[in-house]
């Protein structure tokens, strides 16, 4: 098997591994329908499953009763840590293009499930939603010698091909 016949069935291999990932991640679901007395709540999580870090939320609110009315009042969301110990609150905000979409961000640091309460007032009407999720451990590159991993295969990349180069002009 010469070099490029091997270069070539480690793109496709590579090729092959990151498509089957895609399809796999595609199946996932990370909308929470919340239906209560007086408002529907969509909640939208950007990427599913929910691990530790950076995740934006989007958040839906129709009224039950007329959907034709769009909601403009104020959200407030508290993140409760899996332990209890700690409670996060944050306003949602309204983008100013749409209806009645809010968007809201949060940083989870622990693993495990959260609470999250979500208050809807707009000055006639109010009502609480609380949902759990589930944070799962992240990808290697956020562990604490992740960076380590990473840089290790980075270097065994580098070595295999000048090893693969000088081999190949040897040969020449």
């Amino acid at each position: 098997m010469n070099n490029k016949t091997f270069l070539v069935f480690i793109f496709i291999f590579f090729l092959t591994f990151n498509s089957n990932e895609l399809l796999a991640d595609s199946k996932n679901e990370n909308t929470i329908l919340l239906n209560g007395e007086n408002y529907i709540v969509k909640v939208d999580f950007d990427s599913f499953p929910i691990k530790l870090g950076e995740q934006f939320i989007d958040i839906k609110i129709d009224y039950t009763e007329n959907l034709e009315i769009k909601f403009k009042g104020n959200v407030e969301i508290f993140f409760n840590t899996p332990d209890k110990n700690k409670r996060y609150k944050f306003f949602a905000l309204k983008l100013p293009e749409t209806e009645s979409l809010y968007k809201a961000t949060h940083t989870f640091k622990e693993p495990g499930d959260w609470m999250i309460e979500i208050y809807i007032d707009d000055n006639n009407i109010s009502e609480n939603f609380e949902f759990f999720v589930s944070v799962d451990n992240p990808a290697i590159t956020v562990f604490k010698h992740g960076y380590l991993v990473m840089l290790l295969v980075v270097l065994f990349i580098i070595v295999a091909f000048v090893k693969l180069s000088f081999e190949a002009k040897s040969k020449k």
